[in-house]
């Protein structure tokens, strides 16, 4: 397949010849791709990996091939007229129809092209069709009246084109090929390209251990010798090899999507006169979403690319690692770039000489070269001020000129000053202009209308020829300010990482970090060879690591940045898991430390200074945002503040010290630290809310003052909602660092601190109960309870429900599991008016919630039983509900002392429910429980069962002998039923009017499920007519239980129902109860 529509090898070349041979190759294309379809009948079999879903026929194609053969049959023979034609019509229709030959071998070519992609591009091949079908018509039309149209748009763009292209052969001569140039700049290119891949091989990291011994130990100890020694100079070679490793460098796997079009003027008209950051709604509508692509797609279809990105997404990564791969193609001789990545390989295009060049550094250069431009760079550009080249900077400018080159424009964003920024972006734009164009010498800046081939086409093949590629990336901070206007150029944003992206991240940094540290061991300590790996070492377990990142939320939001990702890395390098499992004050201060360590400024004074910034923000900003100008205001106060708090100096900083602190501190901020972030040009905030909270926090604990002063401070700024974040990191930092006399003292101050608002919102013991996830250890037990009976106990006009219910929820789980029961036993014993506001706080999580906390147990079920009975019948019915539910949800050991021998019995002996009375098992399920509900689902419609089972009692009763005498009675039902009335009779007559105990109480429930009430008389000869009502009160309860929890399950009618049966006479209920025991007694 020819390389360019023209074959610019010979430019005087027949161009009527050159279209008939595009015209045949376009048709050899077609006929290729229609035999593939023919094969499989309705798709292609080898796209259907791809997705493949082609709309177009075999009969559309062969339609347009019988257009496209006509079209030629007709071109060729008023081709073959015009040479029998007199001289003066033939020079006047030569120029058009020269530039109309032109035109169409470009089409051709260009079709030809594309359809010869089409083996790896399945997507969108129908819209390929259907722009070939329109263009190709369209150009016959053209040509049906070609003599007879003036001053044609199409026709005065080819003459552009062809303008353009005479300009290149002046100056170049014969465009060289790759292989030439290669043989002509040997020895220099050879340079270059093992700079290129010794600057981009391998990145570093810093830092990865701070106790070589442990670490040592860890991976070489073994059962023989479990310690290794090292020696003084091993020990000093490792301390410094440590301090900064070189892993390999792969490629980041970003995810990619189109962003926004930058074309429209409209951008510029819009708002920017008002505000210098175009506005959120104008973004918006400038924005379009499109399937996540791979880079290899965009380079591949793309000759004009910007990447953009927030900071720290491996923007820079990327440009690397492009650089690296492609000098390394060249190096091995290869023609196309295509790397394995697991089981695909992606395709990169053609291979092209890698020129990456640091934004920053190249207008450092411009400062001493400012009549230079980017192409005199060229060959002088460097890497962290390391050059590529020392001489023969030609050799570069070669490989662009020729059209051989990916120039790749690494941080348009980091340019120190507006001024500078937009004269490096003039240049850049000259730059493309001039020298990064189509194969058919088309310019990015071109008329988009005649630049394309129809209006849909998306994707440009553009990598797939010959020519020059160029990727600028940047972050998207101040880029819409001063973008690249043009719908030809690829925009791309750089989307955050996924939590695969996260795996795969982690992975592939432990795997290559514990090795590169386990072979510097072994290399400074030889003996070391010998030995193997400790068992089971896992210094560098990615797995765990990634655990810690599903249950921290603040490290799943760090871990989508790759700067932030990184530093967690390195933290669990350093500390291991404990690390990043500590309390947040304490991983936010391991965090910041080894963020400050890494930028090389003085540890304090940057805390300082951020600090102050914070509370700027914090207090001052409701965007979380400071603009540039402010910045530096506040820093150089700042500073100011510092030199006079802490020199022993007496002389001030003068003004140009204090500029020069400004702007170095500025810069730091802009090399992408990690806590601070540019969301604009000129614009800076920190990258995450709590970053901020943190350095507030630094703030309010400076003057370390005592817990008398603290304390009303604390609830006063508790009252502020901005002030709560901070407020959580200081009391942390409190439970950590104060002795414990002092940190009782003022968590005593705290929650009891008097003021006439505590009565009704106690904001101390909020601000307690809130820490508790934070705190790294609890003042006394005491203070513990005061704060949770500051919360319950909060005067409201709803003594049955819990204003801060969701809070005590939370704390529980939190809290010591015996400290949340003792603490029960404490309200339940003695603050009688908050008993019903507890147990709907217990029966709420238990309702709602689907794996019980750890605090819902057996013992907890122990506390409630033994306080049921003491208070009214709604805090009864709640037990009973939860008792059932824990039940029914849970499996446990019950204890024999608990349930007695009933429960065991009646497993040990399921044949006994074979001829049982209904009424027995009314009054077995009245005193035991047992009942078991089940939901299904059959035909859409939902069936529910209810069905008695020994697994589910839990409830006691002193009666659990007589009805185990009952059941072993093997005399006839009549007689059994008889003996256990008896003695039921037998227990409440000899009872004493007082007595009012369970034995007493639950003989009356059992004649009441076997006898009735009928007549009611028959009751009034018991001397215990107490105990008679408490009896009927707990039917009572075991109907609305009942009727509550299995029949209508709706909790929330509970405390209705109560009502009402409260309201009911006794006779009634008692009646209805005789005739619910034998219902459900029957179920």
């Amino acid at each position: 397949m020819a390389h360019s529509p023209l074959k610019q090898s010979n430019m005087n070349e027949d161009l009527t010849k050159i279209t008939v041979d595009n015209f045949e190759s376009l048709k050899k294309e077609l006929l290729r791709i229609r035999k593939l379809t023919e094969q499989e009948n309705i798709a292609h079999q080898e796209f259907k990996s791809a997705r493949f879903a082609s709309k177009t026929s075999i009969e559309e194609m062969d339609e347009l091939i019988k257009k496209i053969d006509e079209f030629q049959k007709i071109f060729t023979r008023n081709s073959h007229e015009r040479e029998y034609q007199d001289q003066s019509t033939r020079e006047c229709n030569s120029n058009s129809f020269r530039l109309f030959c032109r035109l169409l071998a470009r089409t051709l070519h260009t079709f030809t092209i594309y359809f010869g992609s089409y083996d790896r591009r399945s997507l969108g091949f129908d819209s390929l069709f259907d722009g070939a079908v329109q263009v190709l018509n369209q150009r016959r039309n053209f040509y049906d009246q070609l003599y007879h149209t003036d001053n044609n748009a199409l026709l005065a763009y080819e003459l552009k084109l062809e303008e353009r292209e005479h300009e290149s052969y002046s100056t170049i001569g014969d465009r060289q090929s790759l292989l030439a140039l290669k043989r002509k700049h040997s020895t220099t290119l050879t340079t270059y390209l093992k700079q290129c891949m010794q600057f981009h091989a391998y990145f570093y990291v810093n830092d990865v251990c701070d106790n070589i011994d442990t670490l040592l130990n860890r991976l070489f100890a073994d059962k023989q010798e479990h310690t290794v020694y090292l020696k003084c100079p091993q020990r000093q070679k490792l301390t410094q090899a440590l301090k900064r490793i070189c892993i390999p460098l792969t490629c980041p796997n970003l995810r990619l999507e189109s962003n926004i079009n930058y074309a429209s003027e409209q951008l510029s008209n819009q708002n920017l006169s008002t505000s210098f950051i175009p506005s959120k709604p104008l973004r918006k509508q400038l924005r379009k979403t499109v399937h996540d692509v791979h880079v290899d797609q965009i380079i591949r279809d793309h000759r004009w690319i910007v990447l953009l990105g927030s900071s720290g997404c491996g923007k820079t990564t990327l440009a690397r690692w492009l650089t690296y791969e492609f000098a390394r193609a060249i190096s091995r001789n290869l023609e196309q770039v295509s790397i394995k990545d697991g089981d695909e390989k992606k395709h990169f295009g053609p291979v092209r000489l890698p020129i990456l060049i640091c934004v920053s550094e190249f207008t450092d250069w411009l400062q001493s070269h400012p009549t230079s431009t980017l192409f005199d760079y060229l060959g002088q550009h460097t890497w962290q001020n390391k050059s590529y080249l020392e001489e023969k900077f030609e050799m570069i400018q070669d490989f662009v000129l020729h059209r051989h080159a990916l120039i790749i424009l690494d941080g348009l964003d980091a340019v120190a000053t507006f001024e500078l920024r937009a004269q490096a972006l003039k240049l850049i734009q000259d730059f493309i202009g001039s020298f990064v164009l189509s194969s058919d010498f088309i310019s990015v800046y071109d008329d988009v209308q005649l630049a394309k081939m129809w209006s849909t086409q998306v994707d440009r093949c553009e990598g797939i020829e010959p020519g020059n590629v160029i990727i600028i990336t940047g972050r998207i901070a101040g880029y819409d300010v001063q973008p690249l206007r043009s719908e030809l150029i690829a925009h791309h944003r750089i989307i955050p990482m996924t939590p695969k992206d996260v795996s795969d991240f982690v992975t592939t940094w432990c795997t290559d970090v514990q090795a590169k540290v386990i072979n510097l061991f072994i290399t400074i300590v030889p003996k070391l060879k010998d030995r193997q790996l400790a068992e089971n070492q896992d210094w560098l377990c990615a797995s765990k690591l990634l655990e810690i990142f599903h249950s921290r939320k603040e490290i799943t939001a760090w871990a989508s940045n790759r700067r932030l990702l990184s530093i967690l890395c390195i933290l669990f390098a350093r500390h291991g898991i404990p690390s990043l499992a500590n309390t947040r004050m304490l991983l936010y201060q391991q965090m910041v430390e080894l963020i400050i360590q890494q930028s090389q400024t003085e540890n304090h004074i940057l805390k300082y200074v951020l600090s102050q910034l914070a509370l700027y923000i914090h207090l001052c900003s409701k965007s979380g945002l400071i603009d540039e100008f402010d910045l530096k205001t506040l820093c150089r106060l700042s500073f100011k503040q510092w030199h006079n708090q802490n020199s022993n100096e007496h002389c001030p900083l003068s003004l140009s010290e204090l500029r020069y602190k400004t702007e170095q501190f500025i810069q730091i901020l802009n090399e992408d630290t990690g806590m601070v972030a540019t969301p604009y040009l000129g614009i800076y905030g920190f990258f995450h809310s709590s970053f901020q909270e943190y350095f507030v926090h630094i703030l309010m604990m400076t003057k370390n003052p005592s817990p008398e002063e603290l304390a009303p401070r604390f609830y006063n700024f508790y009252s502020r909602l901005p002030m709560r974040g901070p407020l959580l990191f200081a009391m942390s930092k409190i439970s950590s660092e104060w002795d414990w006399e002092r940190y009782n003292r003022f968590c005593d101050q705290l929650i009891s601190y008097n003021n006439h608002y505590n009565k009704y919102v106690p904001l101390g013991a909020l601000l307690f109960v809130t820490s508790l996830a934070d705190l790294t250890c609890l003042p006394s037990k005491s203070i513990v309870f005061n704060a949770l009976d500051s919360l319950l106990l909060v005067d409201d006009d709803e003594p049955e429900t819990c204003f801060f219910q969701s809070s005590l929820s939370v704390a529980f789980n939190i809290l010591p599991v015996p400290m949340v029961h003792q603490w029960f036993e404490h309200v339940l014993s003695s603050n009688v008016a908050s008993h019903l506001k507890l147990i709907l706080i217990a029966w709420t999580v238990i309702s709602t919630c689907e794996i019980f906390p750890r605090w819902i147990n057996l013992h907890f079920l122990r506390i409630f039983c033994n306080y049921s009975g003491d208070y009214e019948e709604k805090f009864d019915v709640y037990v009973q509900k939860i008792w059932t539910t824990m039940s029914m949800t849970i499996t446990y050991q019950r204890s024999e002392h608990m349930f007695q021998n009933l429960r065991s019995y009646l497993l040990a002996k399921p044949d006994v429910f074979a001829n049982l009375d209904t009424r027995v098992l009314a009054a077995i399920i009245a005193l035991y429980g047992g009942l078991e509900r089940t939901e299904s689902k059959k035909d859409e419609k939902r069936h529910i069962t209810v069905r008695f089972s020994p697994q589910r009692i839990f409830k006691n009763s002193p009666l659990s002998s007589v009805f185990i005498d009952y059941l072993n009675d093997a005399g006839d039902q009549t007689s059994r039923m008889q003996r256990l009335i008896d003695q039921c009779h037998q227990i409440v007559s000899g009872a004493s009017s007082s007595d009012i105990s369970l034995r007493v109480i639950h003989s009356f429930v059992v004649l009441l499920c076997l006898n009735g009430i009928s007549p009611p008389s028959s009751y009034h000869q018991y001397p215990s007519q107490n105990a008679l009502q408490w009896a009927v009160h707990h039917l009572k309860l075991i109907r609305i239980y009942l009727h509550d929890y299995y029949i209508h399950m709706r909790s929330a009618d509970t405390i209705e129902l109560t009502t009402l049966v409260q309201k009911k006479g006794e006779t009634e209920n008692l009646m209805a109860f005789q005739s619910l025991a034998h219902a459900y007694g029957s179920l």
